[in-house]
């Protein structure tokens, strides 16, 4: 759709494939970045937002179970935030994509923390491990597919 090479990232709410499909035919040399993270770390950060998953914990499961499966039916490069946390890893990603130089201050977990976050509960630990624990692992083994081990 655009005839030179742009290189640009958009944080996009995906609502269901036919947003992937969608990107997929407008820039066909796009890469997909599937960022996820640890659903037991990412709930307390949730709830401290006004999006419509942080008003319960079934919410939240359910958005995950929706876009954690559609993400693995796509192809793309699966990113754990903890790459994010790590030079090395960084440097492949930005590598990968043929991206610029980054500034390494950014670097780090707790750069864009949450404020007010609540303890997990064990019941609610517990649901979240539950229902989401396989996907969560099946996450993982596609993003070790490009980085190995952490």
């Amino acid at each position: 759709a655009i005839p030179i090479q742009r290189l640009s990232f958009k944080e996009i709410r995906v609502r269901s494939h036919r947003t992937l499909d969608g990107l997929r035919r407008m820039f066909p040399n796009c890469q997909f970045v599937h960022l996820f993270r640890d659903p037991l770390a990412q709930w307390p950060s949730v709830q401290t937002r006004i999006w419509q998953e942080s008003k319960s914990v079934e919410l939240f499961i359910q958005r995950v179970e929706e876009l954690g499966s559609l993400y693995l039916s796509y192809d793309g490069l699966f990113v754990e935030d903890k790459h994010l946390w790590s030079r090395p890893h960084l440097d492949r990603i930005t590598q990968n994509l043929g991206l610029a130089a980054y500034d390494p201050a950014l670097v780090g977990d707790g750069v864009f923390a949450a404020k007010e976050k609540q303890l997990l509960s064990p019941d609610v630990a517990q649901l979240i491990q539950e229902r989401l624990c396989d996907l969560y692992a099946r996450l993982r083994r596609r993003s070790l597919e490009f980085f190995g081990p952490l």
